[in-house]
């Protein structure tokens, strides 16, 4: 009876408030590179996060990502090989910042299964978050995520290709 009081009146409400304090200082630190950083923009972070969400095992392969970020860097209509650099570059930085996270396939892995890995029956690295309360965080802004990204597709430089 000791223990039953001791786990309702101490332990549940510490651990409860342990658990809260690790969800506030990760959503301020998804919230804070959700700003852009050093290497890559507000629409970037919100289009791989918003594709992250929206994904099988919240998992995407590197080259679809690249592909998505290069998208998002803000040129008019880049070539294709420009996009492309843009996006491996906006990638590593977001890595190297710890707003994404890159993984390569393993069988030990038990939180991604094998198909995430697959693409044309090879196995590939995949973008994740960087740690799954990251992932909820991204799920607790996708409404300002979204909006991010459809502000950005008003501001959007239009291509003059037609012009010429």
């Amino acid at each position: 009876m000791l223990a039953c009081w001791l786990t309702q009146q101490l332990i549940l409400p510490l651990a409860a408030a342990a658990l809260k304090a690790v969800r506030n200082r990760e959503f301020n630190r998804v919230k804070e590179r959700a700003q852009g950083g050093d290497g890559w923009t507000r629409a970037q972070f919100a289009a791989a996060a918003l594709r992250l969400l929206d994904s099988p095992h919240n998992a995407v392969p590197t080259e679809d990502m690249e592909a998505l970020l290069g998208q998002y860097a803000g040129e008019a209509s880049p070539d294709t090989d420009s996009q492309l650099l843009a996006g491996e570059a906006a990638l590593r930085s977001l890595v190297a910042g710890n707003a994404l996270a890159v993984r390569p396939y393993s069988e030990l892995a038990q939180d991604i299964p094998e198909e995430a890995h697959l693409v044309r029956g090879k196995h590939r690295e995949v973008v994740t978050a960087p740690s799954t309360m990251s992932l909820y965080c991204m799920g607790a802004l996708r409404e300002e995520l979204e909006g991010r990204l459809a502000e950005w597709q008003k501001r959007r430089p239009k291509s003059l290709w037609f012009w010429f």
